[in-house]
Formats: C-alpha cells, sequence, structure tokens
C-alpha cells in the first residue's frame, strides 16, 4: 500500500490556493464595484488577514495546552462539550474546506470559456 502524505509546501499551497482563488479572483470585482477607490480594499483585506492571523496564533496556543492531534474538534470537545466538537468538525469538513474548493472551481468554470475561445477564422 502507498502511503501518501500532505507536505507542509503541499498543505500551504492548497491554503493559498482557497484564498486566492475564491476571495481575489471571485469576490474583489464585487467590492471594488461597491467602493470607488482601491486602498479602501486593500485596507479590508489587510484587517481580514490580521483576524486571520490572530485567529492562528490562538490555535496555536490551544494547540500548545491540548498536544494530542485532532484539531478543532478535539480543541472544542476537550474545552466545551463534545457535541460542540463534532458540530464544528462536520461543518468544517463540509463548509470549510468542501465550499472553497467547489467555489474555486466554479470560478475557473466561469472564466475558462472566456480565455480559452478561439478565435474565430477571419473571412
Amino acid at each position: 500500500m502507498i502511503r501518501r502524505r500532505v507536505d507542509l509546501a503541499a498543505a500551504m499551497a492548497i491554503v493559498v490556493a482557497n484564498m486566492i482563488g475564491t476571495g481575489l479572483f471571485t469576490s474583489l470585482g464585487y467590492q471594488l464595484i461597491e467602493t470607488p477607490a482601491g486602498f479602501p480594499v486593500l485596507l479590508i483585506w489587510l484587517l481580514g488577514g490580521l483576524l486571520a492571523f490572530l485567529g492562528a496564533v490562538c490555535y496555536a496556543e490551544i494547540a500548545t495546552r491540548l498536544p494530542e492531534s485532532g484539531g478543532e474538534y478535539h480543541y472544542l470537545s476537550e474545552s466545551y462539550h463534545p457535541a460542540l466538537g463534532f458540530m464544528a468538525g462536520f461543518t468544517s469538513a463540509t463548509v470549510g474546506f468542501a465550499a472553497p474548493i467547489a467555489a474555486a472551481a466554479l470560478a475557473f468554470a466561469g472564466y475558462g470559456p472566456t480565455y480559452l475561445r478561439r478565435p474565430s477564422p477571419r473571412r
């Protein structure tokens, strides 16, 4: 049996592809339509990045306190209640991981025909 592992570079590539694919390519146009300048959008993205970083630091702190594997499910089950850990783990697996990949695939499918069209021959 072949044992496959996701190394750090592959995991980072998946996260970056999800963030850029679903965030930048699909929502940035809507943000720029509603905002007259690009600077407020940049500030919003920087604030979102800061909040994501703070969330990652919080999870890192919890991981030092609860070093067993299990991630979000384990953290919430041990801290609050196993039912809350299950609900958060199920939601994260179905919505948090699958939905961004599906949204990136839909965005690619929407943008693909625009870029892949062959120019019509001139007569």
